[in-house]
């Protein structure tokens, strides 16, 4: 390593700021692993993907009290070295946070993923890590399934975690929580509804009540206030939900409120099957409604029809709906027309809905019945 006369001689005309700065760097490389805190991990984009293997030091920045929230670290790579920049594959540049990297924890001998939420800027940059842990599942507004590991925080609440108002009492307890924005959680939305809990016997929900993604960007964070479980909708058990890792303990809010099963498995971005646009509105005597499915491919794929009456399913059962409803099915021609020929049939919902059974695709159009 250069000494400091030497830096003069090679750089005789930069700024001795400057020239100070490059020797502060090659210190704290060369002495990098020479710490406590270093580790290896591997780091992932915000899909949990992963991008490579990275040299970092670790470092405790909060101690834990039993009142406050998660112990802060800050994560430390080597000069020259920052992850939002380095991995970014956006063409916006405004690079972005969110990225997973594996620790070691020295007690447990486990590799435990950290999510990195912050960056504080200094002569050697330090960047805020989280530990991620709790995986969050849930449903979107079509019933596709979601799921993303993230970070539970607790929200200063100074009352006992309900209300009343001399009739009914409700639970209000308040949390907050951090994803990375990625794939799945730009399908989050206000009102979705989250299970967590130790106790699967009497198992906590909580609702989306505030979402924000741009501060910084790359995370999104939000409030949960506390909702009621429902056994009847709510799922918490060990089932196979068909999303490839057999049967494991699954918390999913609403997953029984319909006949309809959830979407587990991605739909490709070239589409099999999808249906036209189509009114929302059925009137009985009215015009019948004509829906036709559409295919971007050349597939070889027949196109399956589902029809559900206020979630009840009717496919294999039309002579049921006689003197309610009249259906025909076009294969030839790929279109499904529905007509309603009853007035007592008003207020009901249909929903028209394409899929097969190993769910290559799906569409659906949901229409109420008015006079």
């Amino acid at each position: 390593m250069p000494t400091f006369e030497e830096m003069q001689r090679l750089y005789p005309t930069t700024p001795i700021g400057n020239q100070l700065k490059v020797m502060s760097n090659m210190v704290f490389d060369e002495t990098f692993s020479n710490s406590t805190t270093y580790r290896k991990g591997m780091i992932y984009t915000c899909d949990l993907e992963e991008i490579e293997e990275i040299e970092f030091r670790f470092i405790k920045t909060k101690t834990f009290t039993f009142g406050g929230n998660q112990v802060e670290y800050w994560v430390q790579f080597k000069t020259g070295i920052n992850p939002e920049i380095d991995y970014d594959t956006s063409t916006d540049k405004k690079h972005r946070l969110g990225l997973y990297i594996d620790v070691l924890n020295d007690n447990t001998k486990e590799i435990e993923k950290w999510l990195i939420v912050g960056k504080d800027q200094s002569e050697f940059d330090r960047y805020n890590v989280l530990k991620c842990d709790w995986e969050f599942e849930w449903l979107d507004s079509d019933r596709k399934y979601h799921r993303c590991l993230g970070c539970i925080l607790e929200a200063n609440s100074y009352n006992d975690g309900t209300t009343s108002d001399g009739f009914t009492k409700v639970v209000d307890n308040i949390a907050t929580f951090v994803f990375p924005t990625n794939r799945d959680t730009r399908y989050l939305d206000y009102d979705t509804r989250f299970m967590i809990a130790d106790s699967t016997d009497h198992p906590k929900t909580y609702g989306v009540t505030k979402i924000t993604d741009t501060s910084p960007f790359g995370i999104t964070k939000g409030s949960l206030s506390q909702t009621l479980f429902n056994e009847h909708t709510d799922l918490c058990e060990e089932i196979d939900i068909g999303d490839g890792r057999g049967k494991v303990m699954h918390m999913i809010c609403d997953y029984y409120t319909s006949t309809l099963p959830p979407i587990v498995k991605p739909i490709e971005e070239s589409i099999i099957w999808k249906l036209s646009d189509v009114s929302n509105k059925l009137y009985v005597h009215g015009q019948p409604l004509v829906i036709q499915a559409i295919s971007d491919t050349d597939t070889t794929v027949p196109c399956e029809w589902h029809l559900f009456v206020d979630n009840v399913e009717y496919t294999n059962n039309l002579n049921d709906l006689n003197g309610y409803f009249e259906v025909e099915i076009d294969d030839t021609n790929n279109t499904f027309t529905i007509a309603a020929i009853n007035k007592v049939i008003a207020k009901y919902i249909v929903k028209v809905a394409i899929y097969d059974e190993q769910r290559t695709y799906y569409d659906f159009a949901e229409m109420e019945v008015l006079i």
